[in-house]
């Protein structure tokens, strides 16, 4: 994060994920049924706003190691490039319990 408009994105998606989760924050004309999905406000920032249109976002080839969702089942779909770096277990989370 050497460049200045990367620590302010990743200042806003924390911001706007927590507006989004705690339900004080939501765009207009959007189905409420995307309100849990976690990686909307990425969406919104690196698609809608201005600021972030020149943010270059990718995906991994080797995705799973850094970000292998736990619910997978792992015989089919544990990576083959190398370990996990980073696994989530978000399938357990009470989603009605806010951030805080």
């Amino acid at each position: 994060m050497t460049k200045p408009i990367v620590r302010e994105f990743m200042n806003d998606w924390w911001d706007l994920t927590f507006r989004q989760m705690n339900d004080t924050w939501w765009p207009e004309g959007y189905i409420d049924s995307l309100k849990s999905w976690d990686q909307f406000s990425l969406w919104w920032l690196v698609e809608k706003e201005e600021k972030y249109k020149d943010l270059k976002v990718g995906i991994f080839d080797d995705d799973l190691r850094w970000n292998y969702y736990n619910a997978l089942n792992w015989a089919i779909t544990k990576p083959e490039t190398g370990p996990v770096i980073l696994r989530h277990f978000s399938a357990g989370l009470n989603k009605d319990t806010p951030i805080v």
